[in-house]
């Protein structure tokens, strides 16, 4: 086997790791729960229907942006992942 072959297998193998930890990453962002403030701390639903809304406004911004972190990680792995799938190609036509 030639060294762009070589090359080539190596980089295919590397995107296919750095697809399989982005999708994994997607599937994360995807289940991230939403808990309203009350059950975080251990408490009580309020009884005022305004501070209950409140609460579980705060906790679903709270898993948006936890959920958007794991998002944001995911799509720079698949960048990478695009990289070295490009990569490949680029030297299995220069084998």
């Amino acid at each position: 086997m030639n060294t762009f072959k070589c090359l080539s297998l190596g980089l295919g193998i590397v995107g296919l790791v750095t697809g399989v930890y982005a999708a994994y990453l997607w599937n994360i962002a995807s289940k991230i729960p939403v808990t309203p403030t009350h059950l975080q701390f251990g408490g009580i639903e309020p009884l005022d229907q305004a501070m209950s809304n409140a609460q579980w406004i705060v906790g679903l911004l709270q898993s948006i942006k936890q959920s958007g972190i794991f998002n944001q990680r995911a799509a720079k792995w698949t960048a990478a992942t695009v990289l070295f799938g490009s990569a490949a190609s680029f030297l299995g036509l220069l084998s």
